[in-house]
């Protein structure tokens, strides 16, 4: 309905309801026939049993709207008036509520209503004729004939403001009539101020809280209290004497168009209401900075130490800065926005109390109680304290701790092993178990690419040479072979190694972390074989090699790619693989030249049948020749040469040929690691070479 009539000058809509006025009657009647036609284009129906048509006021929300303004709708009051007296704090709650509503009516709502708002804060109910009495006056407020004119952004506005013991409210009003009605009560902390400070804040809060009615209009302030009309002049600079508080109200004003005015309280009383008696509660002395944690200081001691080093600084916060405490305190100086005082006396940075020198050294051992680190320390710090150079005397404080000092972890800095520049250059080895109570396993995995192997055998005295010779066969043999310094035969598997032109590299004796290639995937093997749950050799070899399948087709975290991508440079064929509808990227004919295909079926073990998508013909392609796309993926295609793998060792030039340019790209980035000058007897603590 918005946007039906949005563009329709004197409708307003709520909901459902549309309110058409005027200034006249013509008017009115030009504005209603153009909704009536807009209503009528967007086939939208009236009920014409709910319409009202030429009336002087109506009814909206619990008030009645009329050519001077609304006031409450009595009907809806009668109801409220008539009401008996609260029984609980359930049922003052909700009367309360009810007022408040209607709050705009009542000036200085706040500081009529201040008894009751105490018996809600206190959580006992307890009402007396000071609580009935004050119910029936805020009643009568709302029993009279009080009509808050319409805002008329074209009249000029003046704001009332007052502030008492309790409470700070305002009116605004345009041509002596008012339009709205503010208050709300004082903290505890605000109660504390003095009367000018209650009165500048009584200005600043109501010019904020009617921002939308004044801002870039000119209107005037008026006031009861002369000292405003300089602190608040708008020409004039503020004395330096004044609070740093009064100082940020002040330059926050001066966003304002206005004036300050002068009048006498007897002038204003429709604002000046200030309850004289006594309150049924006692003041509350806490201050408003809450202390999350207990301080391990007395309360007394902390004001009397804070007096005796800080009261100039309070001095300065309530009167301000000068030059000879700038100099003497630099420091609180560049913080003094932050900071601010407690009734009792108390200095606070924000929400935490600053400490004297004489109490810091107390404070450090309670927070060093624990033997908790410096971060720790900081952080129970933030909550609770401040000091200048509080980090540094944490710090000073946990290094300095000798029984911390003593149980400390110290570690060493890690050093990790260089990057391989290509596949089978660097492997790393491990044996893990026993599984099934005799079954050992020997894992082999290349940093490169992530590819792993595993061989199961009962002895790892005499099968780690014959392990190691059918992965050399299939692979090739790689520069470097890292294994820890197990007794698994290492002379003789050192000396084989040596003959065909592989060094042996072993890590750190009892620092596993130095092999982590193989100690990350054996971890990674345990867990899958504890998943699959075996009974029987059988069941423990086909399900290791179900893993080893999906672990070479899996992307890695490190390397962002798949160990057979970066190994094989194919994918591997898998149950999960060979999907009908797949996209591929094939080569269509002699041209080498990239297309774009789709898996129709499998054609035996080794071929597909593909439909091209741009001349919808069909071809068979060895699985060589076709490379399925990841989701968002399209990676140009390079026919795999099997004859390259002959000799890849000794030719590296011939493997990048095999390689993808996307692969090639990759390993030139990679920095290349010269393993031809180590020394065979060379061993590893986790630094590579």
């Amino acid at each position: 309905m918005n946007k039906v009539v949005s563009d329709l000058q004197g409708v307003e809509i709520y909901q459902d309801d549309l309110i058409v006025h005027g200034s006249d009657k013509v008017v009115h009647d030009q504005r209603l026939i153009a909704l009536l036609r807009r209503l009528i284009e967007k086939n939208i129906t009236v009920n014409p049993n709910k319409c009202s048509f030429c009336v002087s006021s109506f009814e909206c929300l619990g008030y009645l709207v009329d050519g001077n303004g609304f006031r409450p709708d009595m009907k809806r009051l009668a109801p409220l008036t008539n009401a008996p007296s609260p029984k609980n704090l359930t049922e003052l709650r909700s009367l309360v509520g009810a007022l408040q509503y209607y709050s705009r009516f009542i000036p200085n709502f706040s500081c009529r209503a201040n008894c009751l708002f105490n018996i809600l804060t206190s959580n006992s109910f307890k009402w007396s004729e000071e609580q009935e009495s004050c119910l029936r006056s805020l009643l009568k407020f709302l029993q009279r004939d009080a009509v808050l004119r319409t805002y008329s952004p074209n009249a000029y506005s003046v704001l009332i403001t007052d502030a008492s013991p309790v409470g700070i409210g305002a009116v605004l009003e345009q041509e002596g009539r008012p339009v709205i009605c503010v208050s709300r009560r004082l903290t505890v902390t605000e109660q504390g101020y003095s009367e000018t400070q209650r009165e500048a804040l009584a200005v600043f809060w109501a010019v904020k809280r009617l921002h939308k009615y004044l801002f870039g209009k000119k209107f005037t302030i008026v006031t009861d209290h002369e000292a405003l009309k300089f602190i608040y002049h708008p020409e004039k600079s503020l004395a330096r004497s004044s609070a740093a508080m009064v100082q940020r109200w002040s330059i926050a004003l001066s966003a304002y168009d206005y004036t300050v005015q002068h009048r006498s309280a007897k002038q204003i009383q429709h604002v000046d209401y200030i309850s004289r008696q006594s309150l049924q509660d006692k003041p509350n002395n806490t201050s408003d900075c809450l202390l999350v944690q207990p301080l391990p200081v007395r309360r007394s001691d902390l004001i009397r130490e804070t007096r005796r080093y800080f009261g100039c600084i309070l001095s300065a916060i309530r009167k301000g800065w000068n030059a000879n405490l700038k100099r003497r305190f630099p420091i609180y100086f560049s913080k003094r926005v932050e900071l601010s005082t407690t009734p009792d006396g108390i200095l606070c940075l924000n929400d935490r109390v600053v400490i004297p020198p004489s109490l810091r050294k107390s404070v450090l051992e309670d927070l060093h109680s624990g033997h908790l680190g410096v971060e720790k320390m900081k952080s129970l710090a933030r909550l609770t304290c401040w000091w200048p150079e509080i980090n540094a005397d944490i710090c000073r404080t946990a290094n300095n701790c000798e029984k911390c000092h003593q149980l400390k972890n110290h570690p060493s800095k890690w050093v990790p092993w260089p990057v391989s520049s290509e596949t089978w250059q660097r492997i790393h080895a491990d044996y893990c178990g026993p599984f099934l109570g005799k079954y050992y396993a020997l894992v082999v995995i290349d940093s490169f690419s992530k590819w792993p192997e595993v061989f199961f055998t009962t002895s790892n005295s005499d099968f780690t040479i014959q392990a190691l010779r059918k992965v050399f066969s299939r692979e090739g043999v790689p520069m470097v072979l890292v294994t820890d310094n197990g007794s698994d035969a290492a002379d003789a598997v050192t000396t084989w190694l040596n003959g065909i032109g592989c060094k042996h590299l072993f890590t750190a004796p009892r620092h596993p972390c130095s092999n982590g290639q193989a100690e990350n995937f054996v971890r990674t093997l345990k867990t899958a074989i504890d998943s699959i749950a075996p009974s029987t050799f059988n069941e423990l070899e086909r399900g290791v090699d179900t893993f080893l399948l999906q672990y070479r087709n899996a992307r890695h975290s490190v390397t962002k790619e798949t160990p057979t991508k970066l190994l094989k440079r194919r994918i591997l064929r898998s149950s999960m693989r060979y999907l009908e509808s797949a996209e591929v990227t094939y080569c269509r004919g002699n041209d080498l030249r990239p297309s774009t295909g789709i898996v129709l079926k499998n054609v035996g073990k080794s071929m597909v049948r593909i439909l091209d998508i741009d001349d919808l013909g069909t071809h068979s392609r060895h699985v060589d020749q076709i490379q399925f796309q990841e989701p968002g993926e399209s990676v140009p295609i390079s026919i795999v040469n099997s004859n390259a793998n002959e000799h890849i060792l000794d030719n590296i030039e011939s493997l990048s040929n095999t390689m993808s340019d996307r692969l090639r790209m990759n390993l030139r980035r990679r920095r290349t690691i010269d393993y031809k000058h180590l020394d065979s007897n060379l061993s590893c603590g986790g630094c590579g070479v």
